[in-house]
């Protein structure tokens, strides 16, 4: 429960603390942070400064003296993370703001924690802000974020409000280089606790030089804090599956990744035979592989739109156990480059609404099609929005970049699994008197969300199809 205690002067809560985190080079910026926070409507608290910087025990003596009622702790950090940790270690009170020394809070920023941590069920650890820059630059974040929706957000800023309990629980921020503050809600959002958005921006100062929050971001992409999963459907195709145990064996791949596959051969020997040899190149390169059988029957002979229903049946069985970041759907008849994986990965958009990213792989149709369609470009009638104007091998060899399209296969396609598992189930649609497959709805309802489908041109694949 949030308390609030009041007198003529101010009013105060026992149930907030500010922590300001100042390195030696933003001195010049504290004086100005901490009459933002003695301003605030509602009085904290605690208010502590964590000093990041040589000689800091003199420093901190220093900062004692001038801010009377306020709590120093300090080091030689040169990093926020481990000043913020220290001031964790001495906070009691149930959420705790932190803030750089060159931010600017609102005078009403605690009090709107306050209300929100009031209202907030108990399973809401993160009260988050959009960013207002000094140079009128605006950083909007969604309004609300569970774990699977945080992974289609790469920046949450430390300037938020942090349930203290949580942030004991993931043992505080992290202190290797990457996203910290992402990185930070990604470990607390994991443990099924939730974010709510407040009204009020965090005000960040523009100033030359980077802030030290983003030392080793650029490097640190995306790619390299994600987990993917590959997802195979093997169809007992004895032409095909020495071509695609060999890629296995030899793709470069990212270490946080793992092997899903579900055989719907039918075939005892194959299944038998394929489990053996997938098994033991997982235990080879140390990738963990799930290997599952589905014996159930399609006959495109019974019904023209079995495969239609068949297919959607089986990815909907496989991919509620894949439990990664990104899925790299990769069917068994098609055959990308060994260097395939990596390029995928880097062509992913960091920062952008990107939905999947697909390889280029010859359509069954033969002739110069492609997989993947850029629709039909008359009009926004629902009917229209079909596997239309199909790409071909001239819209691939004149492109210089990412392709932007309306429909993509999963032969080899990098999707986040967020998104799959927010539109999954899928089921057989007769879309306007058409079969619409899985890849087809996935597409569709991927674009309807805002997100974009792109194909490369420089990752070609073999499409062994019969």
């Amino acid at each position: 429960m949030i308390t609030m205690t009041s007198t003529e002067e101010f009013m105060g809560t026992d149930a907030v603390a500010v922590v300001v985190t100042c390195h030696m080079d933003y001195l010049k910026y504290l004086p100005d942070q901490v009459a933002h926070v003695e301003m605030q409507t509602v009085k904290p608290a605690q208010r502590i400064i964590a000093y990041d910087g040589p000689y800091y025990q003199t420093r901190c003596k220093e900062l004692r003296k001038l801010y009377p009622g306020w709590m120093v702790v300090g080091g030689d950090w040169k990093s926020p993370n481990p000043a913020r940790n220290a001031a964790l270690k001495i906070i009691h009170a149930e959420w705790a703001v932190f803030v750089d020394a060159d931010d600017f809070m609102h005078s009403g920023y605690v009090e709107e924690v306050c209300r929100l941590a009031e209202k907030s069920i108990d399973n809401v650890a993160i009260l988050y802000a959009d960013l207002q820059f000094s140079n009128g630059k605006h950083v909007k974040l969604p309004d609300t974020f569970d774990y699977w929706k945080l992974r289609l957000t790469n920046f949450v800023s430390a300037a938020s409000a942090w349930r203290v309990s949580s942030l004991h629980e993931v043992g505080g921020w992290p202190l290797t280089n990457c996203y910290d503050d992402w990185s930070l809600a990604l470990k607390i959002t994991a443990r099924r606790w939730r974010a709510k958005k407040m009204t009020l921006p965090i005000m960040c100062r523009t100033h030359a030089g980077h802030r030290r929050d983003d030392a080793g971001k650029k490097e640190m992409s995306h790619k390299l804090t994600r987990s993917y999963g590959i997802v195979t459907l093997l169809a007992g195709r004895r032409e095909c599956f020495q071509d695609w145990i060999d890629w296995l064996w030899n793709v470069d791949m990212p270490k946080e990744t793992c092997i899903y596959i579900l055989d719907n051969s039918k075939d005892k020997e194959f299944q038998k035979m394929a489990r053996d040899q997938v098994e033991t190149m997982g235990r080879n390169r140390n990738i963990p592989v799930m290997y599952l059988i589905n014996n159930s029957k399609c006959d495109p002979d019974s019904h023209p739109l079995a495969r239609h229903q068949h297919v959607p049946a089986l990815y909907n069985h496989i991919l509620p156990y894949v439990g990664r970041d990104m899925i790299l759907t990769l069917e068994d008849d098609v055959v990308p480059p060994k260097g395939a994986f990596k390029q995928i990965i880097e062509s992913f958009i960091c920062g952008q609404k990107t939905g999947a990213v697909s390889a280029v792989y010859p359509s069954r149709t033969g002739e110069n099609k492609i997989v993947g369609a850029f629709g039909d470009t008359c009009g926004n009638e629902p009917e229209r929005d079909y596997w239309r104007n199909l790409l071909t091998t001239d819209d691939i060899d004149n492109a210089e970049e990412l392709i932007d399209v309306k429909f993509i296969g999963g032969g080899f396609t990098l999707w986040h699994n967020a998104l799959i598992k927010r539109f999954m189930p899928f089921r057989f649609l007769n879309w306007h008197g058409k079969a619409s497959g899985w890849d087809s709805q996935l597409s569709r309802n991927i674009r309807n969300a805002g997100y974009k489908l792109y194909i490369n041109p420089e990752i070609k694949c073999q499409h062994n199809y019969r």
